[in-house]
Order: C-alpha cells, then sequence, then structure tokens
C-alpha cells in the first residue's frame, strides 16, 4: 500500500513537472517572437538612422557583430524582414504576439505582398517552418499559394549561399572615401596645361604601409581589405610626416570617423595602436550614446573655432563629462583645459 502511495505520487510529480515546462516553453516561445520582432523593428531603425557611423563602427554588420554576435548574412535577413513586415501589417502582428516564429515569418516574406498576405497567412497556418519553406518554395513575390510553383524560383540551398558568401562578389551600398583636392578644377575654355598629378603620401612608402598592415584596416574586427586609405595618425596640417609610424590603413569609413571626431587612436603602429569610441571606451566596447554625440559635437565646435584635430580631441578627454551636462559646458571646459596647457 505505501508502495503504491509512493508510486502514485511520484506519478503526480512528473506530470505537473512536463506540464510546468511545457508551459514555460510555450511562454518563451511567444517572448522570442516579441522580441524578434521588436529588435527588427529597432534593427532597420538603427541602420537608416546610421547609428552605426555615429558610433564610429566601419559598417552596419560590425555593429551588429558586436552587439548580438551576428554574421553579415544574418543581419541581412533581419533586415529585410523587418523591412517587409512595414507593409505586411497582420504578418507583423502575428510575430508580435508569437502566433508565428521569425523562421516562418522570414520564409513568408519572401513572396507575400499586402494583396496576397492574408491567403499565406491561411495557407502557414498549422504548418511547421519546414512546411512553410516548401509552401513557399517556387513562388515568386505577389504570387498566391495555390499558384503552380515556378521551379525557376526556387530558393537555393544554405550551402549553396555559404559558398557564394566565401567567393564572390557582394551587390550592396559601398562607401567609398575621396581626398581633398583629389579633382582639380579647370575653366572651361582656357587653355593652361593642367598641373602634374602628385600624390600625398611617395607610392613606395604608402606600398610599404599596406604590406605591413597586410592591405587591411587596422581598426579591431574590422574586415574590408579593399578602398582601404593611408591615414596619417598626426595630421599633416599639424606637421605630421610621411613616415612609417604615423601612417596607418584605414577603410573609408573609419577614416572618415577619425576625421569627425568619432574615433581616435593612441600608441603607434610598432609599439600597438588603440582605438577609441567618441566616448573613451576601447573601440568594440559599448560606448555611450549620449556621450559620444555629445563629445562629436564639441569637437566640431573646437575645430570651427580654428583648433587643430589632436588639439580637440585632447582636451576633450581632460573634460569629464557628469550627468545632465550641456555642450556649452563642455566646449567651455576643454577651452579652460587648452588655455592651461599653452600658458
Amino acid at each position: 500500500m505505501a508502495a503504491a502511495a509512493v508510486v502514485g505520487f511520484e506519478d503526480v510529480h512528473t506530470a505537473v513537472s512536463w506540464r510546468r515546462a511545457h508551459e514555460e516553453l510555450v511562454r518563451l516561445s511567444a517572448k522570442r517572437a516579441g522580441l524578434d520582432f521588436e529588435e527588427g523593428r529597432w534593427l532597420l531603425r538603427a541602420f537608416r538612422s546610421g547609428a552605426h557611423r555615429e558610433l564610429g563602427y566601419g559598417c552596419f554588420h560590425e555593429y551588429t557583430e558586436r552587439l548580438f554576435g551576428y554574421g553579415p548574412r544574418l543581419t541581412q535577413e533581419k533586415l529585410r524582414v523587418a523591412e517587409a513586415l512595414e507593409a505586411l501589417p497582420e504578418t507583423a502582428e502575428e510575430l508580435k504576439v508569437g502566433t508565428l516564429s521569425f523562421s516562418a515569418v522570414r520564409e513568408l516574406t519572401r513572396v507575400a505582398v499586402p494583396a496576397t498576405e492574408r491567403d499565406w497567412l491561411r495557407a502557414a497556418r498549422g504548418r511547421t517552418v519546414r512546411e512553410v519553406e516548401e509552401l513557399v518554395s517556387g513562388h515568386r513575390a505577389g504570387s498566391r499559394p495555390g499558384d503552380v510553383p515556378d521551379a525557376s524560383a526556387r530558393q537555393v540551398s544554405p550551402e549553396a549561399v555559404e559558398m557564394a558568401e566565401c567567393d564572390a562578389q557582394h551587390l550592396g551600398h559601398l562607401e567609398t572615401s575621396v581626398e581633398a583636392g583629389a579633382h582639380a578644377g579647370t575653366h572651361v575654355g582656357t587653355t593652361k596645361k593642367p598641373a602634374r598629378a602628385t600624390q600625398t603620401i611617395p607610392p613606395a612608402l604608402r606600398r610599404r604601409v599596406l604590406r605591413r598592415d597586410g592591405g587591411r584596416c587596422q581598426v579591431p574586427g574590422c574586415r574590408h581589405a579593399t578602398f582601404v586609405d593611408v591615414h596619417h595618425l598626426q595630421p599633416r596640417s599639424e606637421g605630421g610626416a610621411n613616415t612609417l609610424e604615423n601612417l596607418v590603413t584605414l577603410c573609408g569609413a573609419h577614416h572618415r570617423a577619425s576625421h569627425a571626431g568619432k574615433l581616435s587612436s593612441a600608441g603607434t603602429p610598432s609599439e600597438g595602436l588603440r582605438f577609441l569610441h567618441a566616448d573613451g571606451t576601447p573601440y568594440g566596447h559599448a560606448p555611450s550614446p549620449a556621450i559620444a554625440e555629445l563629445r562629436t559635437r564639441a569637437y566640431r565646435a573646437l575645430t570651427h573655432l580654428g583648433f587643430r584635430e589632436s588639439e580637440a580631441k585632447w582636451a576633450l578627454t581632460r573634460a569629464p563629462l557628469t550627468a545632465n551636462v550641456t555642450l556649452e559646458h563642455v566646449v567651455r571646459q576643454a577651452l579652460r583645459e587648452l588655455a592651461r596647457d599653452r600658458n
């Protein structure tokens, strides 16, 4: 009798355990879908507003890799889905409340348009993600679930995509930079012979810098190895020389960020370079957006007043920021530091 009672108790305990586990997993599944919806919406807003550029990152893919560990392919998919959901309110709501998973919504957004959205949602309900993939396969955007699949429109396998990303050209938005004075203007109709082109950095020295840096941007985590620039750590306008120790390879985005006050560096190539966000945190760490923006604006104000880039950056590192500080206060602090240094 006692043994039977023990067995009965264990059965009840086991039943409660699996039911509780199932309920929690259902709750987490819905919560995860809702978070996927929120994440996609804010990722799209961050991309459109250029949040990565404001924080000094080289590209949006690097920004999301630092935040979430996402690869370029996953980031691109999340942005695509978020943009598609702007025109598919019912699908967006199903993801938001957890009726559909992100994986299912990802497939539906490949084919659904406002006029066919409800048809695809009805066809997808109750199906597994694999079944939704098969339902979508062979259809183009605008087609309906009952249309005859087009073999030429079938999605390629993930393995093929990985191979293409390993060795292929990616078509997209390319950010390039042009050095000031690269294009010399001439008056129409003049007969003056244009001046011979010259280069800021001697070609042989530039090749040595690129060879030393492996032809890649030297900012940690940046993978850019095309359209790279050779940057003067101490600006030429401040007497910076064309020497190996004063030159470093940067991609166009990080080069612009450096001259805009959103990125700074310390050290030398031989001893080791450290890169910092505008708020003073090491590059790649989570910077404070408010402080970074405030210091960037203060940097622009100081350089507009005629101070050199290095002077402005140095003064801002000496001007500690406190809560609720204003731009005027930061600039005044920096000016006091500059005046004290010159005296």
